[in-house]
C-alpha cells in the first residue's frame, strides 16, 4: 500500500514469499511479491452503520478515512473491473500483465513495490494486450530449472536474466516451458534473482521475477549468537559446494566497523576452513565475515554476528549438544545448543 504522495506505507506487505514443504523444509524457491501496490493510506470510504471510528470522519458523518492493505485492494479490483468492461475477452493473465505493464515505477525493489503503483489512467488507455511474462523455478538435485511463459499477439522476443546479466534470448514464444537450466555450482551462495522479459513488436515489455536462495556454503560451526571461551583457538568449519574458490576472513566488535584479520588462520584441513586465535581479542560481542571469490560466479559475503567471548568460562566450555539428546523436539537434529559449565 502507498500513501497519496506515492510513498510506501510501513504496513505494506513485502516479499519474498517462502514456505515449508511437507517435510518442514524451507523451499529454495521464493515468489517475488507483491505484484503491484495501490493507495491504502487515509482512504476516505463509506462508514458502517455502527459509526465506527467517529474521530476519522471525512466528507460527512457517513464516511471515514482509514488505512490498510484492505483499503488498497479495492483500488486494484476497480481497475480490473474497468479493464474487463473495456476488454471482456481478456484472460486473467492478460489483465494482470496490463496492470503490471502500466504501473508507475516508484523506484523501489520488486519485493517492495512489485511492478509499481497501479495506474488506472494508463491501464484503461491500452488498446493492445501487453506481452505475458510469467516465471518460476524448480530445484532438481544439483540443478535449477527456470520455467515460464513468454507470449504476445505480436511477439518479438524473450530474454532471461540472472542478476541483470542476460543468459538466454529467443524469438520463439513459450507457454509454461523450460526457459533455462543452471548447475547450482554456477550460482552464488545466497539470493539469486532471475528475470524474464517478454517484448512485443510495438515495443511493449512485460517482466516477471523469481528468487532462488542457494546454500552452496554451509557453516557447521561458529553461528550467530554463539558463546565461546575467550583465549581458545576456535575451528571454523564449513561444507562448500564450489570446486574452486578463494576467501578472506575479517572480524570486528559487534557495534563497530573496524574489520581486521589478526589471529585468523586460513586452513584446508577437511571441513576446517579457518581457525580463530581469540587470545588476541577482549571479552565482548563480535561479528565475523568471509568474503568468497568464486571464478565465473562472483564475489559474495557470509557473515555471523552477536558472537560472545567470555574469559571467565572454564577450559573446555561451553559445549554444544543436539536438542534430541535432552528433550523431545520436532526440530532438525542439526540444531544444537551451547551450554556453559554453569548450565550443566
Amino acid at each position: 500500500a502507498t500513501d497519496k504522495q506515492d510513498y510506501l506505507a510501513y504496513f505494506s506487505s513485502r516479499g519474498p514469499v517462502v514456505w515449508e514443504d511437507e517435510n518442514g523444509d524451507i523451499k529454495t524457491i521464493a515468489l517475488v511479491k507483491p505484484d503491484i501496490v495501490a493507495p491504502g493510506v487515509d482512504i476516505c470510504a463509506a462508514q458502517s452503520s455502527n459509526n465506527w471510528l467517529p474521530d476519522r470522519e471525512c466528507l460527512d458523518e457517513n464516511h471515514i478515512a482509514i488505512s490498510g492493505t484492505s483499503m488498497a485492494t479495492p483500488h486494484v479490483a476497480g481497475v480490473v473491473a474497468l479493464l474487463k468492461q473495456k476488454n471482456p475477452n481478456w484472460t486473467p493473465e492478460e489483465i494482470k500483465s496490463a496492470l503490471k505493464g502500466t504501473a508507475k515505477d516508484l523506484g523501489l525493489s520488486p519485493i517492495e513495490q512489485g511492478a509499481g503503483r497501479v495506474d488506472v489512467a494508463e491501464a484503461v488507455k491500452l488498446e493492445e494486450k501487453m506481452p505475458i511474462a510469467l516465471i518460476y523455478s524448480i530445484n532438481e538435485k544439483n540443478k535449477i530449472n527456470i520455467f515460464g511463459t513468454a507470449k504476445a499477439d505480436n511477439f518479438e522476443y524473450y530474454k532471461v536474466y540472472l542478476d541483470d546479466n542476460e543468459v538466454k534470448s529467443s524469438n520463439s514464444q513459450i507457454d509454461n516451458g523450460l526457459l533455462y537450466s543452471i548447475d547450482i555450482k554456477n550460482l552464488k551462495d545466497g539470493e539469486n534473482v532471475f528475470k524474464l522479459g517478454a517484448k512485443s513488436t510495438d515495443g511493449r515489455i512485460s517482466e516477471d521475477f523469481v528468487l532462488v536462495d542457494i546454500e552452496n556454503i554451509k557453516f557447521t560451526s561458529l553461528f550467530n549468537n554463539d558463546i565461546y571461551r575467550k583465549g581458545d583457538l576456535i575451528p571454523i568449519k564449513a561444507e562448500i559446494v564450489y570446486d574452486t574458490y578463494d576467501y578472506n576472513v575479517y572480524y570486528s566488535k559487534q557495534y563497530e566497523e573496524n574489520w581486521v584479520g589478526d589471529g585468523i588462520i586460513k586452513k584446508t584441513e577437511g571441513d576446517i576452513i579457518a581457525e580463530w586465535d581469540t587470545s588476541l581479542i577482549s571479552d565482548g560481542f563480535y561479528k565475523i565475515k568471509f568474503i568468497f571469490d568464486v571464478p565465473n560466479v562472483g564475489t559474495f559475503e557470509k557473515k555471523m554476528e552477536e558472537i560472545y567471548f567470555d574469559s571467565t568460562l572454564k577450559e573446555g566450555w561451553p559445549q554444544r549438544i543436539n536438542f534430541d539428546y535432552f528433550c523431545e523436539s520436532e526440530r532438525s537434529k542439526s540444531e544444537s545448543l551451547l551450554l556453559t559449565s554453569q548450565d550443566k
